[in-house]
């Protein structure tokens, strides 16, 4: 890789803005198989740059969510997630080394959900109806509890 300084990348594979953009705003009766395709192949491209991206010290973080600048709220940095529970603040805690057992830039962080269907990844919409801004704790103490898991297994 050309840059050299520690990042943590992360994309939704289907990225909000992107896909109306492409796309359009989904019509009354939903997107057409066609354009569900598309959305598919974008998902699939973007998880390909993911892969690519990811080396010793650069993080990588895929939800396979339609979502678009998500982590600039405490929802989308502490409470959304990939399939298997990683959100924005755990890959950056792992990334810093902060992580309980995380060895930081020395590792390859990676996280990319498998499925490609829009909005299929089951963490996308994790807190979506918390009424509070108050999501550094995560959604509730299954995020520990799943972190502290994680991090034993490391």
């Amino acid at each position: 890789p050309y840059v050299t300084t520690p990042y943590l990348m992360v994309a939704a594979l289907h990225d909000g803005f992107q896909i109306w953009s492409l796309m359009g705003v989904p019509p009354e009766g939903g997107w057409s198989e066609e354009e569900l395709e598309y959305a598919e192949k974008f998902a699939n491209r973007t998880a390909t740059v993911l892969e690519h991206l990811a080396s010793r010290g650069h993080a990588v973080l895929g939800a396979s969510c339609n979502t678009h600048s998500e982590t600039l709220s405490d929802k989308g940095f502490f409470g959304k997630s990939t399939e298997d529970g990683v959100t924005v603040s755990y890959a950056l805690h792992h990334l810093l080394g902060l992580a309980e057992g995380a060895e930081g830039v020395r590792t390859v962080i990676k996280h990319i959900d498998a499925c490609r269907t829009l909005d299929c990844g089951s963490g996308c919409h994790r807190c979506d109806n918390r009424d509070d801004d108050s999501f550094e704790a995560g959604c509730g103490p299954e995020i520990h509890e799943l972190n502290a898991a994680r991090d034993r297994r490391a």
